[in-house]
């Protein structure tokens, strides 16, 4: 199953999974060819939902979704700000809900992870140029085990700080983040083939839980953040 909305149109399936989740803003779409890879977004003939609106459950070590096709998405950027809504079932160890690795000839180095680590607090880190190390900033705050949340995670490599909100405040800041520019110019590649995608970090930390909505902007959308983020809510009533 490709990119169902429409409940009414999913028949009489018992079951269903998503081959492509679509960019509705341009042509971003995430996919997976792989039917045992495939998030799950009918399970037992009713529609995935989580609050009542849908959702794709990332449900075996193995979901993930790839964005690989457009691997040059954080390619000499200032910033990425990412918004996501999400829950995940259990937290016993770090699960990444969206990764991309620098090309730094094939080697694993991830530019921007969002995750929420093994005591429940949530992460949003990364780095500008290939050769930096990795940095981030982490909630103080927990969330429970499956309970929805809103995260907004502004990585500003242009002015090297990190600031995250959850649920619309803030929670997670990191001011000397990196130094001050845009990332390397280079695609997000690594060895692992898994290049950009969600649900996993390169192959490890496999997210379990549910998203609802991803949205990833290459500029800084502070000055709008909390429009989007009403918007966002009325959507989904976090």
């Amino acid at each position: 199953a490709s990119g169902y909305t429409d409940v009414d149109s999913l028949g009489s399936a018992q079951d269903a999974f998503v081959a492509t989740w679509y960019d509705q803003a341009g042509s971003n779409d995430a996919t997976q060819i792989t039917g045992n890879d495939q998030p799950q977004i009918v399970s037992a003939g009713a529609l995935v939902t989580e609050n009542g609106k849908v959702a794709l459950d990332f449900y075996t070590t193995t979901s993930i979704l790839d964005l690989s096709a457009h691997a040059n998405m954080f390619n000499n950027v200032g910033h990425a700000h990412i918004f996501n809504v999400s829950r995940f079932d259990t937290s016993s160890s770090t699960q990444t809900l969206f990764f991309a690795a620098t090309g730094d000839n094939g080697a694993y180095k991830a530019r921007a992870v969002i995750s929420v680590l093994s005591d429940n607090t949530l992460l949003a880190g990364g780095r500008r140029l290939d050769a930096d190390s990795f940095d981030s900033a982490t909630s103080t705050g927990t969330v429970s085990d499956g309970e929805q949340y809103l995260q907004s995670s502004l990585i500003s490599y242009a002015s090297s700080d990190i600031n995250q909100y959850i649920n619309a405040s803030l929670d997670g800041q990191n001011l000397s983040f990196q130094t001050d520019g845009n990332t390397s110019a280079t695609d997000s590649l690594n060895s692992a083939g898994e290049e950009i995608c969600i649900g996993k970090l390169s192959g490890t930390n496999p997210y379990d839980g549910v998203i609802q909505e991803l949205i990833i902007y290459t500029t800084d959308k502070s000055a709008l953040r909390t429009d989007i983020e009403d918007n966002i809510n009325g959507r989904f009533s976090i």
